[in-house]
């Protein structure tokens, strides 16, 4: 009978083990896991700042061209204005002469 209870409790004794492996082995794989999203997690959250910071100078540089093109379009129309007052100019000196 004693042989009996050995035999059981070192059953129980080994099932015990093995239950206790999976636990850690479950804990092991849920910290893995966790790790996995918080690196994730960093991931995206960089990925959407850089997309800010794209849009961000996205938008200066809409702002700049539209700006330069402000500009370009000042420049033509007092290249034209110039031109014009140059060829009345020489109207004027052709018909002087």
């Amino acid at each position: 009978m004693a042989h009996i209870v050995a035999a059981r409790a070192r059953d129980l004794a080994e099932e015990n083990e093995r239950e206790k492996e999976a636990r850690e082995s479950a804990v092991k794989t849920a910290k893995e896991k966790l790790k996995a999203a918080e690196s994730a997690e960093k991931k995206a959250a960089a990925t959407e700042k850089n997309r800010a910071l794209a849009e961000k100078r996205y938008a200066e540089l809409l702002t700049k061209q539209n700006e330069t093109e402000v500009k370009l379009a000042k420049a033509i129309s007092l290249n034209t204005s110039n031109a014009e007052e140059i060829d009345d100019l020489r109207a004027g000196l052709a018909a002087a002469e």
